[in-house]
């Protein structure tokens, strides 16, 4: 049975012995708001709420503001404990700098599209947990819960649940811009993980990050590598558990290496290389770059 790690944090920086990470700062922002709203809610809860008509009147803010407008129900701290451990294994899987271009671009997005009509008001650090979870479905399809229970039915029945209640309520007020918001959600978050590339899913389109985000110093290497590929009629897929978008250098053939390595130097560069291809080029510390480039110059023949 699959089950969350807990292991390994590279946070932005250190409190004690605790890695501060992305998931960690949202856990403490969204607690923080719930003991804010109790002591004042017109100070901090109702100038940050996602509302349509404060949107288009230009309180823009409102679209990075809603996750931390949160009522003290058990749901919600629920819902911060999900986004500590679901955020925090993914946040591990891609990197820190991506997740937080991802948790961005989940905030934003639906915030943006859902604010296009007239009438939306949104709160809450729940509605972007479930984003979360299908992103951690298309990573690990086979996850299970409690009573070994596939995790992927649990999060479509509660989506199924949420939809219906969505529906449910369409003769109270409009529902279009909370079901856009909802919808592109969902949406956001399958083209993110597909174009991160933790999942193996090529039903969903692949959208094209640039290099700033994905952090990948090869992507334009395997890109082209891939367009190749399809021109000519593909190339049998790497195997293993599952493919990255960061591949790494070891995907990229070497331009007439003028120079050589010693066996201990070979040694240590194929270990830096084996590192990135597993977790990526932001997983090297300032002195692995330093050794990595060291290596690559005299392979180069410049020193």
């Amino acid at each position: 049975m699959q089950r969350f790690q807990r292991f390994g944090d590279d946070g932005w920086f250190r409190a004690k012995q605790i890695e501060v990470t992305t998931s960690i700062l949202l856990a403490i922002a969204a607690t923080l708001s719930i003991v804010l709203g109790v002591i004042s809610p017109r100070l901090f809860v109702r100038p940050f709420e996602l509302v349509a008509s404060s949107v288009q009147g230009g309180q823009l803010w409102r679209l990075f503001t809603w996750p931390f407008v949160n009522d003290p129900d058990i749901f919600v701290v629920l819902a911060i404990a999900m986004l500590y451990i679901v955020g925090g294994d993914i946040e591990r899987e891609v990197g820190k700098h991506q997740f937080a271009w991802l948790i961005g671009t989940l905030i934003v997005v639906p915030a943006a599209l859902g604010s296009a009509f007239p009438f939306v008001v949104t709160a809450g650090i729940s509605s972007l947990v479930s984003p979360l979870f299908l992103i951690y479905v298309l990573w690990r399809p086979t996850a299970r819960t409690f009573f070994d229970i596939p995790l992927w039915i649990l999060v479509a029945v509660f989506e199924v649940l949420h939809l219906l209640q969505l529906l449910g309520s369409r003769a109270q007020f409009p529902i279009g811009g909370t079901l856009a918001f909802w919808a592109a959600g969902l949406i956001t978050a399958a083209l993110m993980a597909r174009a991160f590339g933790i999942t193996e899913f090529e039903q969903i389109p692949k959208i094209p990050l640039p290099a700033f985000v994905t952090r990948d110093p090869y992507q334009k290497a395997n890109r082209a590598r891939e367009r190749s590929q399809r021109q000519h009629g593909g190339a049998a897929k790497p195997q293993g558990p599952r493919r990255r978008a960061n591949r790494g250098p070891a995907t990229v053939t070497p331009i007439r290496p003028t120079g050589t390595l010693d066996s201990a130097s070979q040694a240590d560069m194929d270990a830096l290389l084996d590192k990135i291809s597993a977790s990526g080029i932001g997983s090297l510390t300032s002195d692995e770059r330093l050794r990595l480039d060291q290596h690559s110059r005299r392979l180069r023949g410049e020193q």
